[in-house]
């Protein structure tokens, strides 16, 4: 639905109807304050390469290519990291696809926060058991995270498949302010 308001004397224009200018002005600062702002805070950005993923090791996502340009938060490209540059809750997703895996084992995707101060810890996992036989995996993660000014996200992943696993170009981490 496009929103056009149009301003006059006794009443004003929303989506082509007449509606009374205290509800004009009411509605108007719900749209700036709760719908333009908040969707303009987002980006997302992709592992151009496969990477090794050791055994039972907490291992970062290579995320390096920007998919969705940042806006109103900071990638670091160094660090592989989403900052909060306003304080919320945000909506943080994220995908590691494995190459191959081995049967019956784990394999997470793993969200970290990370506080302004430096600290970081697992915030969210997303386990999956590899069935039979070995093919390629994608898990997926999905959360609501409040985080403060200076917070970020991180996208881990962990395995005990007993050797190294690879994954795949592609896997991915998106943020957007809700």
């Amino acid at each position: 639905m496009d929103i056009e308001i149009t301003e006059h004397q006794e009443s004003e224009v929303f989506d082509g109807h007449q509606i009374a200018p205290q509800f004009a002005i009411a509605l108007k600062d719900f749209i700036y304050k709760n719908i333009s702002l908040s969707a303009s805070i987002n980006g997302r950005s992709s592992a151009a390469s496969g990477q090794s993923v050791n055994d039972v090791t907490d291992t970062k996502i290579n995320i390096d290519t920007v998919t969705v340009t940042a806006v109103g938060i900071t990638f670091d490209s160094t660090n592989k990291r989403f900052t909060a540059l306003a304080a919320g809750n945000y909506i943080v997703s994220g995908v590691v696809i494995y190459q191959t895996t081995t049967d019956v084992k784990l394999y997470q995707a793993v969200l970290f926060k990370g506080l302004s101060g430096g600290s970081s810890s697992a915030y969210s996992k997303s386990s999956l058991i590899s069935g039979g036989g070995t093919y390629s995996l994608s898990i997926v993660i999905s959360d609501i995270v409040t985080l403060a000014v200076g917070d970020y996200i991180e996208l881990y992943t962990f395995h005990n498949s007993g050797l190294a696993e690879s994954t795949l170009a592609g896997s991915w981490l998106a943020i957007g302010k809700i």
